[in-house]
């Protein structure tokens, strides 16, 4: 007679979640590169989402051993963006890079020409040469990736605020990602 390992309810548990958080960010890249989401642009303080994401990944970065470090920056910048969406992108840059990093990921925010910039990099390997042109595709994933979905989100999302993701290697290792978004 089959006898299901004491923890199976726990696996189930754990890969239904896994299952939801695919399909759940199915829908959001689908309402985005379709039009359906609705995006109410307006100002966001800058420093307000980069807290609300620090707070709810700090647990994950010391689990992992890694720092998170906010460079200093002229904390009254304003963004013409959604709230929301900024929060996504954000979320989503800083949880690749607690999975790439070797101890450090840095968040940086530069005004310039009426434009913010916001970069978060890490001090990993960096991304592979020929995942580059990719990286912003629907279901690529780099090496040691989830779904492929989270970085397509992430720039659709930036598009729909007007803004530009992009993303290169760092000439002393490891990946920066940087969102720059009009300033309100």
């Amino acid at each position: 007679m089959f006898q299901p390992p004491k923890n199976a309810a726990r696996t189930i548990l754990t890969e239904s979640l896994r299952l939801t958080e695919v399909v759940n960010s199915l829908l959001t890249l689908s309402r985005l590169e379709s039009g359906q989401q609705n995006t109410a642009l307006g100002p966001v303080r800058v420093l307000e989402v980069i807290e609300d994401c620090l707070d709810r990944l700090n647990g994950l970065a010391v689990q992992q051993g890694i720092s998170l470090v906010l460079a200093s920056f002229e904390q009254g910048i304003v963004a013409y963006s959604e709230k929301e969406l900024l929060g996504k992108i954000l979320e989503n840059l800083l949880t690749n890079a607690i999975r790439y990093t070797k101890a450090t990921v840095t968040i940086t925010v530069k005004e310039e020409k009426r434009q913010a910039a916001i970069s978060v990099s890490d001090d990993g390997d960096g991304i592979d040469e020929k995942d580059l042109p990719h990286l912003f595709e629907r279901c690529h994933k780099g090496k040691g990736g989830n779904f492929g979905i989270g970085l397509a989100i992430a720039y659709s999302a930036a598009e729909k605020m007007g803004g530009i993701l992009s993303a290169e290697n760092q000439v002393n290792g490891g990946a920066v990602f940087t969102l720059v978004l009009k300033i309100f």
